[in-house]
């Protein structure tokens, strides 16, 4: 079926793919609206910018963890990106799992899920030749 993500307060997406509408354009997605669950149910994969977006400094954001777990219990591939190039990929994994909304809610989080601007940096420099 139509998988049933909850909510999120920070839950926005450029629906520039979207089959009904023709420009493009800022949209809340809706779960409980039919057309908005069409639409999650074409997509294969998410990608979810981490701080603002599922977590601040001060907890959770209301609904990340569920709409996370949904999206995993639905069999979509979800990944995450992060500006911050301070850790490594397993260390934001293990500050992701010690989150205890998110480790309530069952998410779960693997290192190759998680792109960091410092591995995109190297990926970059690696692709054009550069080693160091």
């Amino acid at each position: 079926g139509i998988p049933r993500i909850p909510p999120m307060a920070g839950c926005w997406s450029f629906l520039s793919c979207w089959p009904a509408r023709k420009e493009k354009y800022f949209v809340r997605l809706r779960p409980d609206e039919e057309e908005h669950r069409r639409w999650i149910k074409q997509m294969k994969a998410f990608i979810f910018d981490m701080d603002g977006v599922l977590y601040t400094f001060a907890g959770g954001i209301d609904g990340a963890a569920d709409s996370l777990k949904a999206l995993q219990s639905a069999g979509k591939t979800v990944l995450f990106m992060t500006n911050n190039s301070t850790k490594a990929q397993e260390d934001v994994v293990e500050s992701l799992r010690r989150r205890r909304s998110f480790r309530d809610a069952g998410v779960i989080f693997e290192p190759d899920e998680i792109m960091t601007s410092g591995v995109a940096a190297a990926e970059y420099l690696l692709s054009r030749g550069l080693k160091g």
